[in-house]
């Protein structure tokens, strides 16, 4: 699996009302099993274009040890 929960990556990401397809990072949700068992993942793309809406959160930097 080349890629791992919490990593970020670069992917097109389909921008809503416009319907485009634009590269934005996002960070990586799904854990090894999810991969594992589709082949595929599950991300949410990160933007910082400061607006506040219910799809949107801040993401706060944690470590677990």
């Amino acid at each position: 699996m080349p890629f791992h929960k919490g990593e970020i990556i670069f992917a097109e990401f389909e921008i809503p009302n416009t319907g485009q397809w634009v590269k934005h990072p996002g960070v990586i949700i799904s854990c090894n099993e999810v991969y594992n068992h589709d082949k595929c993942y599950i991300c949410a793309m990160m933007t910082s274009n400061n607006q506040n809406d219910r799809f949107s959160f801040h993401l706060k930097q944690c470590y677990v040890r």
